[in-house]
């Protein structure tokens, strides 16, 4: 069981992602990458971006619709910003 992101640009579906609640991800082939809500931020002077997709419709669902999230998440890293 997994649920499934469609990625949109320009209103067509470009990809899915499924995730698991293991955290288990995979994309159909052929997907693009893109911004996940890369519509939602098209003309906007202010937006958000996030690390995930459910991120990206919690920030949503909280009132901010010019939101998107990348499509591959975070850098897994303890020294993200090269402090040590």
């Amino acid at each position: 069981d997994a649920i499934v992101f469609n990625y949109f640009a320009n209103d067509k579906i470009v990809g899915e992602k499924f995730r698991t609640i293991d955290k288990k991800f995979w994309k159909t082939e052929g997907s693009l990458s893109c911004l996940y809500g890369v519509d939602d931020i098209k003309g906007m002077e202010e937006i958000v971006i996030v690390e995930g997709e459910i991120d990206k419709l919690s920030v949503q669902v909280a009132g901010w619709h010019s939101s998107a999230s990348v499509p591959n998440g975070a850098k897994q890293s303890n020294d993200l910003f090269g402090f040590g």
